[in-house]
């Protein structure tokens, strides 16, 4: 999996095709509606727009449908050994151990991506260390069940990386002539 993400291998009109269609507007859409009352409580208080959440959702897990079924502490364990980024993933590993210890989040909840990501939005441990809420308020972290969990630490987490509520997201950019065409 490690040597064939999407990412980097699909072209980019490929790769935003699968993902930007009109099929995941009209989802979007129907997910707006069911969850409108939580979606704009968390726009309001993380100032972070409810039509990027959606977005991101959609990309990243396809609205929960494609949460991954890897077990992220055997996928993180293995990654370690990985020299490319065995500190990174080590480093990873020991934050989700501590998280499971102190009682934040239920190791029965510990399937995931390959690369040890998990929720509704794909947090890796360290992004639920220093990012994810119990915005529920049940006792412990749960970025796959609990909507009101998911949605605020995804919020929560671009609104502390800088994002700015209706501020561009994009910039324009034109390439002139030199541009290797394979790059599209």
């Amino acid at each position: 999996y490690d040597n064939r993400q999407p990412e980097f291998f699909e072209k980019t009109n490929t790769y935003i095709a699968k993902r930007a269609s009109k099929r995941a507007v009209k989802k979007a859409l129907i997910i707006l509606n069911k969850n409108k009352l939580i979606l704009e409580k968390v726009e309001k208080e993380f100032n972070v727009n409810k039509e990027i959440l959606l977005a991101l959702w959609s990309t990243e897990t396809n609205f929960g449908n494609n949460l991954g079924k890897m077990d992220i502490v055997s996928s993180l364990a293995t990654l370690s050994f990985d020299k490319r980024r065995s500190e990174f993933f080590s480093g990873e590993l020991l934050t989700l151990l501590k998280l499971v210890d102190k009682n934040i989040i239920k190791k029965e909840t510990l399937y995931g991506s390959w690369a040890g990501a998990l929720g509704n939005f794909q947090f890796m441990p360290s992004s639920i260390s220093n990012h994810a809420i119990d915005y529920d308020k049940d006792g412990y972290i749960d970025l796959k069940g609990s909507k009101p969990d998911a949605i605020a630490s995804a919020a929560n987490y671009i609104n502390k990386i800088g994002w700015k509520k209706d501020a561009p997201c994009f910039d324009k950019v034109i390439f002139n002539k030199n541009v290797d065409k394979k790059i599209f």
